[in-house]
């Protein structure tokens, strides 16, 4: 069955019943409206499967360990958004299980998280007890999945996911920050009465972090005992090409002995030029300047803007 038959076929059999059952959905889907500890169910959760009606004690407890799910709170006639925050649930950092620490500081009320499902704004609290009472408040958020967008004082944070979730579309898709940005903000509200333009900037500077962490970790510096970050040398981070053709690693014994026809045959591909000897000028965008408008070019000069891996993977060490 050729691809327009099946298309065909589900238009002809499915698409009323299928856009009954969507339908249904949003409303209580025959469900009681009593919980199963017996209070009134008048919460549910629009991320976990199955979408049962819970009590407002229910819904918080079961996600405890799940706080950026979307809740949804029926008034009689429609369900309608609610925060987690709002019924209760503050997300105890420093505690795996994230029950109340004994000796918890509180943070901000309205903490805002951005996840691969949207923006949340959630109630946070630091542990002063002894299991993490000399981490930094960075710290902590950063060891919870929660990459804060500044050390000192941070009020909003990235999820781990959301960072590798736009690693992989801006690769793959070539999507930029702006793009995922809004697409996120479209996601938790498509009406526009709800503004996020402040975060924007937070989260370009931790898209930048986020890529040059990712690029130490893998090129082994997080785990060098006798150097810190600031002391990797030229080069270090580039990552080598599986396919050029190495000797001991992806070419035959004897590959010395082939006809120069023949060689061509060993690997897929042709060594390229050394990161060495590419010139100075590929990586001088200076010389580009004359192409920047006075005000582009103040903004992207590179005092404005500098490097924080100058030289590290691919291009040579800028000249200024």
């Amino acid at each position: 069955m050729i691809q327009d038959d099946a298309l065909r076929y589900w238009v002809t059999n499915f698409r009323d019943q299928y856009l009954r059952v969507l339908v249904a959905r949003e409303g209580r889907m025959g469900q009681v409206g009593t919980c199963s500890c017996g209070e009134p169910a008048q919460y549910r959760c629009a991320e976990c499967h199955g979408a049962q009606m819970l009590c407002r004690a229910c819904i918080v407890e079961g996600h405890r360990q799940r706080p950026l799910c979307r809740i949804e709170a029926w008034n009689g006639q429609f369900f309608k958004r609610k925060e987690l925050r709002q019924l209760g649930l503050r997300v105890q950092l420093g505690h795996p299980d994230n029950r109340p620490c004994p000796r918890a500081h509180p943070g901000h009320h309205k903490f805002v998280v951005i996840a691969p499902n949207g923006f949340h704004r959630v109630a946070v609290a630091y542990c002063q007890c002894r299991l993490n009472s000399a981490a930094y408040h960075w710290e902590q958020l950063l060891a919870f999945g929660w990459y804060p967008s500044t050390p000192d004082n941070p009020r909003s944070a990235l999820t781990i996911p959301a960072l590798k979730l736009f690693h992989a579309v801006s690769h793959q898709g070539k999507t930029t920050v702006y793009h995922f940005f809004n697409a996120l903000a479209k996601i938790t509200d498509n009406t526009g009465t709800r503004t996020f333009r402040r975060r924007y900037q937070p989260v370009l500077r931790v898209v930048r972090q986020w890529r040059n962490l990712r690029a130490l970790k893998r090129g082994g510096m997080g785990n060098d005992p006798d150097r810190c970050a600031a002391e990797t040398h030229e080069g270090e981070l580039a990552v080598e090409c599986i396919a050029c053709p190495k000797p001991g690693v992806n070419l035959p014994e004897g590959w010395e002995q082939a006809l120069p026809e023949q060689r061509s045959a060993l690997s897929s591909s042709t060594p390229g030029p050394s990161l060495n000897s590419l010139p100075d000028s590929s990586n001088d965008f200076s010389r580009h300047r004359c192409l920047l408008s006075p005000q582009k070019e103040k903004n992207s000069s590179w005092k404005a803007d500098p490097s924080i891996q100058d030289g590290w993977a691919y291009f040579v060490r800028s000249l200024e």
